[in-house]
């Protein structure tokens, strides 16, 4: 014989069952979250009742957040997340299909996509707007420019997968882009380049994949002392020649370990720590 605690069925003499992580989140419906813990005090957690969102908001993965679901939309409040809860069209009236304006926000694709054609994909409108993560995006079909940040510090783009641009990634600033991470993305088939700095130092770019690119896989101007790490930059090509990655005179100093790539202009890469050709 037993007992049901918290929907677990228990046998006769133990006390009571654990039905989640003290601390873990999960929604409530769409419009709230429930915070496991003890809250009857015997030792034992459970989902607690459940907190509302705020207005405007909706439960995702257990936290608040707010739903994009469609082009045009700016994203203008710092310290929030905003998720994509759908494939979302850019269209003559929203170009830029998203835009950014305030700092630490987080933009999560949620596995969703941006479809062109536009001018850019999501883009930060000023300098000033930092410390923004961009995550788990699709941007497809012939974007001017797929991710484009104007402010260039303290930024995380990683997971993302960018086709059909003219540039996929795009760092510039006139004021310098620095303590960036791009991680672990996919660029193809860029008319220009998978990955442009511009003013760019100190700059962390690793496990990224760019290939099939029509231009360079990666153009710097005017950057230094960045980390190039673990990145697959391969069969990108001008005219029947490989051309992985592009530096100009202002490009000195950046350090290369573990890459693949086939050739690169200008940029004095060592193949001895850099030993891998593209396939």
């Amino acid at each position: 014989a037993g007992t049901c605690n918290n929907g677990v069925c228990v046998s006769s003499g133990v006390g009571c069952v654990s039905v989640c992580t003290s601390g873990a989140k999960q929604c409530s419906g769409t419009s709230g979250y429930q915070t496991c813990g003890d809250y009857n005090s015997d030792s034992c957690t459970e989902w607690g009742t459940a907190t509302a969102c705020s207005s405007g908001e909706i439960c995702s993965s257990g936290e608040c957040v707010i739903g994009v679901t469609s082009c045009g939309v700016l994203l203008d409040q710092a310290n929030k997340k905003y998720v994509l809860t759908q494939d979302i069209t850019a269209s003559p009236s929203s170009p830029t299909c998203l835009q950014i304006t305030a700092s630490d926000i987080i933009l999560d694709g949620n596995n969703k996509k941006i479809t062109g054609p536009g001018t850019v994909g999501v883009r930060s409108v000023s300098s000033s707007f930092n410390g923004i993560t961009i995550e788990n995006l699709a941007i497809e079909s012939s974007f001017t420019v797929g991710i484009n940040l104007l402010g260039c510090n303290n930024n995380i783009i990683q997971k993302n997968k960018i086709t059909g641009s003219d540039l996929g990634i795009s760092f510039l600033s006139d004021s310098g882009c620095s303590n960036n991470q791009i991680i672990d993305n996919e660029v193809t088939d860029s008319l220009q380049a998978g990955i442009s700095l511009t003013n760019a130092d100190s700059n962390t770019i690793e496990k990224n994949i760019l290939k099939d690119n029509r231009g360079f896989g990666i153009i710097l101007t005017n950057s230094k002392n960045n980390n190039f790490k673990d990145n697959y930059v391969c069969v990108n090509s001008i005219i029947l020649s490989f051309n992985d990655f592009l530096c100009d005179s202002g490009s000195a100093s950046n350090s290369y370990t573990g890459n693949t790539f086939t050739d690169e202009v200008s940029c004095t890469i060592s193949r001895s720590t850099n030993p891998a050709i593209c396939p």
